[in-house]
Parts: structure tokens; sequence; C-alpha cells
């Protein structure tokens, strides 16, 4: 018999996120195997409205998040903009105790409405809640203390107050009481939860390491990707070249300046190789200011940026890459399984991972479909790219990736749904 469940996801189509697109997947398969599934968020619908509406096979209630826009822009451009900023921080400074950055503080009042009359309407007994953002986890497990029978299961794409060097805004550099009463409310979200799930081993282990004593309540259920999405690409042929491409594809990390500064370098420094091989270091999604004022230093007929594109434009970019580039920060060596890596997977794509070894590189140079390099050794990938014998020894054929298929993660939720 299928279940009832309320999933509460900050984003949500037609909005971009990553949040979003795990949870319309992961919804739409849920619906598929028989259960009857709500989804609320702050995401409004492609006129701009709020409300609920059916969304292949869900029904989606949009109510607003009302934070302030401006605090999402960190590159304020003009005196307005600045002022604008100033005046929306010390508000929420004021609204809140905990970080003023997090998007969801505004919305908790809205969101408990919302998911109690559901839950009285549609008799719901499942709830799932995916961060970031943050702050809804606790008020969504607060309303435990209403319903007490609700088994409410805490998705982590990321990590929240017990790893605080993770985020855009560095949560270690708030004053100590706000990063304490978001530690308050995590350990609270986590005690409340029944189940708690990670998209990796690692952000499992310090989740749990957070909430000594419970450890039965966590689990690891990675990122996934849909094969649906690259169907198209079936009728794209790849061009034949004689050339070598590295394409990056998506978002690129605001701390990884030290990492692009060495990717400069290893290229004006080996330019003459890297053109007669016709090599090309191609970055296609947001990489912010600071890291492409460093990439203009390389030489242009080597690196070149495409800007953002819409997502099948992008995914026919690396779908054409000879090797997919993958780069990890210090400090996140461990917990970046995310949805750029998904789509290198779900593409077969060999992979060229810089960065601090940890469990992302181990799992890629472990399975033979990647190779690893750090900040000091990135010389040795010219190797990778010169001698074909060695790059082909990087193979997809003993790795199974129909395991990060959204419709067998499904299976892995349902088995935490009562």
């Amino acid at each position: 018999m299928g279940k009832k469940v309320v999933i509460v996801s900050y984003t949500f189509p037609p909005a971009t996120g990553v949040g979003g697109r795990r949870w319309s997947k992961l919804g739409e398969q849920l619906v598929k195997k028989g259960h009857e599934v709500h989804l609320v968020t702050a995401s409004p619908s492609s006129s701009g409205k709020y409300g609920s509406e059916s969304w292949n096979g869900l029904t989606v209630h949009r109510i607003p998040g009302n934070y302030p826009p401006i605090l999402t822009h960190f590159d304020k451009k003009n005196l307005q903009q600045k002022i604008n900023y100033r005046l929306a921080s010390a508000y929420m400074k004021y609204f809140t105790k905990g970080n003023i950055y997090d998007r969801s503080i505004r919305w908790g009042s809205g969101l408990q409405d919302c998911v109690s009359r559901l839950i009285g309407s549609e008799n719901i007994t499942n709830i799932i809640a995916s961060a970031p953002p943050y702050r809804y986890l606790f008020d969504i497990t607060s309303l435990k203390k209403k319903f007490p029978e609700l088994n409410v299961i805490l998705d982590f794409r990321d990590p929240w107050a017990e790893h605080p060097d993770f985020h855009r805004v560095n949560m270690s550099s708030l004053p100590s009481a706000r990063v304490k009463c978001e530690q308050d409310m995590e350990r609270s979200a986590l005690e409340n939860a029944d189940r708690v799930v990670a998209i990796s081993r690692t952000l499992t282990q310090s989740l749990s390491g957070f909430m000594k004593g419970y450890d039965e309540k966590f689990v690891t259920i990675t990122n996934g990707f849909d094969g649906a999405d690259y169907a198209f690409l079936k009728n794209q042929p790849i061009p034949e070249t004689d050339g070598f491409r590295i394409v990056y594809n998506g978002s690129l990390y605001l701390k990884t300046a030290d990492t692009n500064q060495s990717i400069t370098n290893y290229i004006n420094n080996n330019r003459e190789l890297l053109l007669k091989r016709k090599v090309t270091f191609e970055f296609c999604g947001h990489i912010g200011q600071e890291n492409l004022a460093i990439f203009e230093k390389a030489d242009k007929r080597i690196f070149k940026y495409y800007g953002v594109k819409p997502m099948n434009e992008a995914l026919t970019i690396l779908n054409q890459a000879s090797a997919a580039l993958f780069i990890t920060d210090l400090g996140h060596e461990d917990i970046q399984f995310n949805t750029k890596l998904m789509d290198y997977i779900a593409l077969r794509k060999k992979i060229f991972i810089i960065g601090p070894k940890g469990e992302v590189s181990d799992f890629i140079t472990r399975n033979g479909i990647g190779a690893q390099f750090t900040n000091e050794t990135i010389g040795d990938m010219l190797e990778w790219i010169m001698n074909n014998e060695k790059f082909e020894q990087l193979s997809y054929r003993n790795f199974d990736n129909s395991r990060f298929e959204f419709t067998n993660l499904a299976t892995q939720f349902e088995s935490l749904l009562v």
C-alpha cells in the first residue's frame, strides 16, 4: 500500500538548484512507486505565483520564503545595493539570533501552518525535509511536539553547523553566540528527527558524531542522476577531433582560488606542449568574479569560459569532453559528492580531480574512472594527456553507474517510510 509523504525543499522547479533537482526527481519516482506525495517549497511558479498546483504527479504547495533578495547578492555593484544590503542585514540580525544568511529563517511560520494543515487534511505520516538551507529543519522537527506520530526524515546535502567552514559565508566568522544558536538548533533537529540521511559516508559520520549515541538513525543515500536527462545526447554524435578537451561543468566553489591559480600556472607553464596537443580547459557555469580574474591570466588559446548555459547546452559541451574536470577544496574533500559528479558519472566521463585527497578522490581513483592531482602535483596531468595508452587505463568497464539512478535511490528512501 502506498504511503503519504510531505517533502520540503526550499527550492523547486522552475527555480534552479541542487535541492530542487534532487527532490523533483525523487518525488516523481516515489509517485511512480505508488505513494501520494505533497511537496512544499519557497519557489514560485513559472508565472511568479504562489499556491498549490499539480506537477508531474506531485501536489506542489508554494509558500513565500520572505527572505530579502539583496542578502543573496554577494557581489554588490552600486551604492544603492550596498545600502539595501546593510539595511537588510541589520533587520535580519534583529530578527534571528542565528545565521542571517540562512534563506529559510523567515519561512518557518508559514511552513509549519501549511504542513500542519496537510497532516490534518491528508493524514500525512511521513515528512522529508532537505537542506540547505537549514533553519527550517528545526521548524519541521518542532512539529513532533504537536504530532508525535510523525516520521520525520532529514536529508543533508551539505553540512550545517558541525562543519562551519563549508558555507559560502563562513559560519565560523559569525559571532560565537550566533554559531552556538545554529549548533543548538542543529542538535535539536537531529535529536527530534526519526532518520537522518546524508549524501556521503563522511557527512553521515560527521552528523552522527555531532549527536553521539544515535548512530542507528543515520544513513547514507548519495546524490544521483536521471538517465532521461541525457537521452537527447544519443542523437548528437560527438565530433571527431585530434584535440583533448577538459571540461568543467557547473558552479565553481568560492574557496578554490589556490587551485584555480595552479591551473592557470599549469596552462601558462606548459602552453607550447598543450597547444601542440590541442588541449583546451573549458568552463561552463557560474565561476564568480574572483575566480574569473584568476583565469583571465591564462592563455586564451587554451582556457575557454562559456558562462552560464541552459542545462542541455552545458551537457552537450560536457558530452564532447575528453575528460571532465572536478575541483575540490580543503575541508570539502570528503563530502563533495555533488550533482556535478553525478553528471560526469552519468555520461561515463573520465575524471581529472584536483584538490586534497579524501573520500571523493578515493572513490574516483579506486573505481578506476579518474586520476587525482593536488596543486603541487598538477604537473603530472601532462603525462595523462600526452600518453594515450596511460589515459585509456581509466575506464568505466567495471563500474556500474546504475546504483546512482534516482529510481534506485528512491527505493532507499522508500524503505525509511512508515
